[in-house]
């Protein structure tokens, strides 16, 4: 699982001149193959928070991202608990 340790809005345009928004999402996540803490940044579209039904938060815990084939990533599955 990933805790959000840090947002950033963000956007910027394509090469196509199309307008995209979204989110820098920094996770942590400890692993048994790092000692200490591992981070990572994430770049989460609006596209995706909407599919989702997710807006990044500082605290927030997600169970885990879901890619399409080509590497692109398709969904942000928030950790519920039970």
């Amino acid at each position: 699982m990933f805790t959000i340790i840090g947002v950033k809005l963000t956007s910027f345009t394509t090469k196509d001149g199309t307008k995209v928004t979204g989110y820098n999402v920094y996770t942590a996540e400890e692993r048994d193959d790092v000692d200490g803490i591992a981070a990572d940044r994430v770049f989460v579209s609006d596209r995706v928070c909407n599919r989702s039904n997710f807006t990044p938060h500082v605290g927030d815990v997600i169970s885990s991202f879901a890619y399409t084939k080509f590497g692109r990533l398709y969904m942000v599955i928030p950790y519920q608990a039970e």
